[in-house]
Formats: structure tokens, C-alpha cells, sequence
């Protein structure tokens, strides 16, 4: 075993490319979440409110049980009704209120690194 702890000595002057040292531990690399759905497209136009109307969005990540969900009105502020239906997904009840005409609706996501997804809706309210 004290032959082993010699080796790099040789190792490194002799240009071998098995060198190590230690053991190799393998790291997993950390991604973002990512908004794979929602029931309502933002890329189909401002998301129209008749009503009541509930907003789903459903998100990939590693570990769906640490994340985090932010929903935010541009004029309004932090959204508290929102709910975290099961890991991975999110819903929010809008009224049809006429202040939320010409508002943007955001959600973010967070993983336990702070790396983030958001989705934006721009909404229009039918009265």
C-alpha cells in the first residue's frame, strides 16, 4: 500500500495520462425547472377572464417536492391564493375584476439552487 501512495511521484513526471488522485466522486449536474404546460397557452394571446377562471401550469425538475411557486400581478403585487396542487403543479383563481385589464400575470419557478422558469400571461377581462 506505501508503493501506491508513491505513485504520483512517477506519475506526474513520466506524462502518464492515468494520473488521480483520491477517490472520484461524479457530480450530477443541477438543472433548471422547467414550465412544461399549462391550461391556458400564453403564446395563443392575452388570456381572457370571464368569470372565474383557474390557471394550471405544470413544471418538470429533479426534485418536484422542493420547489417553489411565485405568482405576481404587474400592478397588483404577490398573488397569496395561489396553490400548490402536487409536486410539480400550481393553480391560481382570477375574478373577472376590471382592474386586472391590461395587467401581466407571471409565474416563477425556483428549485432549491434559485434557478428559475417563469411564464407570462397578458390579461384581458371580458365584461
Amino acid at each position: 500500500m506505501r508503493l501506491l501512495g508513491l505513485w504520483p511521484v512517477f506519475c506526474i513526471p513520466l506524462g502518464l495520462t492515468g494520473c488521480y488522485f483520491g477517490p472520484i466522486k461524479l457530480l450530477e449536474a443541477d438543472v433548471p425547472p422547467v414550465i412544461v404546460s399549462s391550461n391556458k397557452s400564453p403564446w395563443d394571446g392575452p388570456l381572457r377572464l370571464e368569470g372565474g377562471t383557474n390557471i394550471y401550469a405544470y413544471v418538470q425538475d429533479e426534485d418536484q417536492g422542493t420547489l417553489r411557486f411565485e405568482w405576481l400581478l404587474s400592478d397588483e403585487g404577490w398573488v397569496d391564493s395561489a396553490q400548490t396542487l402536487s409536486p410539480g403543479a400550481t393553480q391560481i383563481y382570477l375574478d373577472a375584476d376590471p382592474k386586472l385589464n391590461g395587467q401581466r400575470l407571471t409565474l416563477s419557478v425556483y428549485d432549491t439552487a434559485q434557478q428559475l422558469d417563469s411564464i407570462y400571461w397578458d390579461l384581458e377581462v371580458l365584461r
